[in-house]
């Protein structure tokens, strides 16, 4: 925006009168932009703008996650005149998103019982990697690191998540992600896997380079790969066997133009473990079991039986993974 390539982006903030949802919008100044940095790992329309998007006087930039930049995608196919304005398109890498059940469910921990009392929602506040922090009108603050929020995920992750098969987001023109390396995480300061995937994107990186707006370092697909590897997993195997298991039961399931298979007999095993854990975990009773539990508590032990897990099945989720890609 500085430089005067766009005049507007549209990216994803929080609603000012009511903090507890989000709200996308088109940022027209270099602060507005900054105050929709910031993970949201709830669900969000940003596309319901599509209008406004339309209407605009000049050049934009465009942030969204992977099945959001399909549909852009898509719409530039046809030249659907709503993006015509979209010059850029950045986005994050998706492992998943939440329902807003994941919110009430941590408040409910606490003994808070009403959602509106939510006076501002962080995802990934302070330092990298970050707090999940509530702040609510009564004064009370509710902080609980990243990795143990992560204990969330399997009672609220969306069904539209265990179906997305692209994990760094394809259709981009640059995707970005943390990198997850103890090289970087050691630091303690976040650092960024970039990934340029048009020469549109190239072009606007190396501009940037070149003003000493970034740092780059090129790292080798394997390294970039091995970052990632459960990312890549959940996405380009786990997926793929979701759809094959949902056909199976002759339920609806997306259409990508392209499959993968031919996993090993492991993966599918395991597979079918995540799938009950998440059938399990997603029912009323486990849920509310887990609210009566220390969100402390149950994020230290879900971290540790995490990394058991990652350990125990490395190799069966990396087997030939670079050739799934």
């Amino acid at each position: 925006m500085q430089q005067k390539l766009i005049k507007g982006a549209v990216v994803l903030g929080f609603n000012t009168r009511r903090p507890w949802l989000t709200r996308p919008f088109i940022a027209t100044t270099p602060s507005e932009i900054l105050s929709a940095a910031g993970s949201k790992y709830i669900t969000a329309p940003i596309n319901q703008i599509l209008p406004q998007i339309e209407s605009f006087s000049g050049p934009l930039a465009y942030v969204g996650l992977p099945h959001q930049v399909q549909s852009i995608r898509k719409l530039q196919m046809v030249k659907d005149p709503a993006v015509k304005k979209i010059k850029y398109i950045i986005g994050p890498f998706f492992g998943n998103s939440l329902d807003f059940s994941a919110v009430t469910s941590l408040l409910k921990s606490y003994g808070i019982n009403d959602y509106r009392q939510i006076k501002k929602l962080s995802f990934r506040h302070g330092r990298w990697p970050g707090f999940t922090r509530i702040e609510l009108a009564s004064g009370q603050t509710i902080q609980l690191p990243k990795f143990y929020a992560n204990y969330l995920i399997p009672f609220h992750i969306t069904r539209r998540s265990l179906l997305c098969t692209d994990f760094t987001n394809e259709f981009t023109d640059i995707s970005v992600g943390d990198a997850w390396s103890p090289v970087y995480e050691d630091r303690g300061r976040g650092f960024s896997t970039v990934i340029s995937r048009s020469g549109a994107g190239q072009r606007l990186l190396e501009r940037m380079l070149r003003k000493n707006i970034i740092n780059l370092k090129q790292i080798s697909i394997a390294e970039a790969v091995s970052m990632h590897s459960h990312g890549y997993d959940f996405k380009k195997r786990g997926a793929f066997i979701r759809i094959s298991f949902l056909r199976l039961l002759g339920r609806p399931v997306p259409d990508y133009g392209y499959t993968i298979s031919g996993f090993p007999a492991s993966r599918y095993l395991l597979e079918i473990i995540i799938d009950i854990m998440f059938l399990i975990c997603s029912t009323s009773p486990a849920r509310a079991l887990v609210e009566r539990i220390n969100p402390v508590l149950i994020g230290r032990l879900f971290q540790y039986l995490r990394k058991i897990w990652k350990k125990s099945t490395q190799h069966i989720k990396r087997e030939g993974l670079t050739v799934s890609l």
